[in-house]
């Protein structure tokens, strides 16, 4: 005798959505995007510190500061004390592989 036979049950898939690239809505925001791609925050720290002659790490947020927050303080700071020109040329020398992305943010600094 045949038996019945129950249907297997399809698994469920989920649906699977690349992660949408927001685009930032200011210039500010890109570079610092950019800041918390290449950094972590020692390193964002120290790029600060030879950034200039100044002591320009002096006047950032103290240690534990979430890297967020660390990179807007740093992109107010440079943007003050006229440095912006700087840290992009910086960026492109110590990021070689990373310079189209500098670019990219310069051209939102520039328009």
């Amino acid at each position: 005798m045949p038996t019945a036979t129950s249907p297997t049950p399809t698994p469920a898939v989920a649906a699977i959505t690349p992660p949408v690239a927001s685009t930032p809505a200011t210039p500010r925001e890109a570079f610092c995007g950019l800041l918390q791609s290449f950094f972590n925050e020692p390193e964002l720290r120290r790029f600060v510190t030879f950034l200039a002659d100044t002591d320009l790490a002096a006047r950032l947020p103290g240690q534990g500061t979430a890297l967020a927050q660390l990179a807007l303080e740093t992109t107010l700071l440079l943007e003050r004390e006229g440095l912006l020109a700087a840290a992009f040329a910086r960026l492109r020398a110590e990021r070689p592989p990373r310079a189209a992305e500098v670019e990219a943010v310069l051209r939102l600094n520039r328009s």
